[in-house]
């Protein structure tokens, strides 16, 4: 299994469109077998270290841009009944309900999506083979919230298989799914949980005139000099003025925010909300222990300038 710093490493190689040999002359000399001289450790160390000191791009998911396939295969009522009017609902959704979908389809709705959602049996891997997803040059982050969707099958000493891997093969960023064969209702519930979580953390985001009205509603502690930084963000002349004073005063821990707004909380991944959804459950130790997230972190993060 390959540490966070290795994939991290990777995902800023490409990231920063560097070709595979970009080494230099002289870099590249150092792994043709000679001895390991004092000199060429440290200029590999060197390497290394820049390499893992650039910044990575983490996968970014627009929850607002989302194909749905709800009960392919016409026997789910209760499944498609609890999300058809939901689905239907949402701004930048689209996706097919009751419908067997052609493998053109499931192919376009992975490459021109953020996000893959698919309510039915299985892995669906009866509708688009994982040979025909393993082709994919780019593949939208998944929910996959069929039977063992996310099992893999051992193969003695070999790699193990599953759609899982196929999506990840694909350069789909994150996955989730199930590990075993789970309950409609219970797994209903988990998804609703989980995508009404990340809907809501994308749509709660505020602009900074919105932050600075909330300033008016905060506790102010009794740190020195906080009353004389109050007192001149009041004053200020405009509101870039103010946002600077405002963010002075919250680098210098002058104020004690006790009313928190949402957008402040720590940044949204694609398994945020699994926890919760799993207490959800009626048997969260074993319909709510099934679903898991595959993948690499992954943000939650709108695309629109507003929901």
């Amino acid at each position: 299994m390959p540490s966070v710093s290795s994939i991290l490493a990777v995902m800023a190689h490409r990231s920063n469109a560097a070709p595979v040999d970009g080494f230099g002359k002289r870099e590249k000399s150092l792994f043709k077998g000679r001895k390991n001289t004092k000199q060429e450790r440290s200029s590999r160390k060197t390497i290394k270290s820049s390499i893992l000191e650039q910044p990575a791009r983490l996968p970014t998911v627009d929850p607002y841009n989302t194909f749905y396939l709800l009960n392919p295969s016409g026997d789910l009522g209760s499944t498609q009944a609890a999300f058809e009017d939901w689905f239907k609902n949402q701004k930048g959704w689209e996706g097919k309900m009751g419908v067997v979908p052609s493998p053109e389809e499931c192919i376009s709705a992975l490459q021109k999506h953020d996000l893959f959602i698919y309510f039915g049996h299985g892995s669906g891997e009866q509708y688009l083979s994982g040979r025909n997803i393993r082709r994919l040059d780019h593949c939208a982050a998944a929910v996959l919230m069929g039977c063992s969707s996310g099992r893999l099958s051992c193969r003695g000493d070999y790699e193990p298989v599953g759609v899982p891997l196929s999506y990840i093969i694909a350069g789909c960023p994150s996955i989730i799914a199930n590990l075993w064969d789970v309950t409609d209702g219970d797994i209903d519930r988990f998804s609703r949980i989980l995508l009404n979580g990340w809907l809501e953390s994308v749509s709660s985001d505020c602009s900074e005139l919105e932050m600075l009205e909330e300033f008016q509603n905060l506790t102010i502690a009794g740190h020195k000099g906080a009353k004389k930084v109050l007192k001149s963000t009041q004053k200020g002349k405009d509101d870039e003025v103010q946002s600077m004073q405002v963010e002075r005063a919250v680098s210098e821990n002058v104020f004690d925010i006790s009313i928190r707004s949402k957008s402040t909380r720590s940044t949204v991944r694609t398994g945020s909300f699994i926890a919760e959804g799993r207490s959800t459950c009626r048997l969260p130790y074993l319909i709510g222990a099934s679903p898991v997230c595959y993948g690499v972190p992954t943000t939650i993060k709108t695309k629109r300038t507003s929901v």
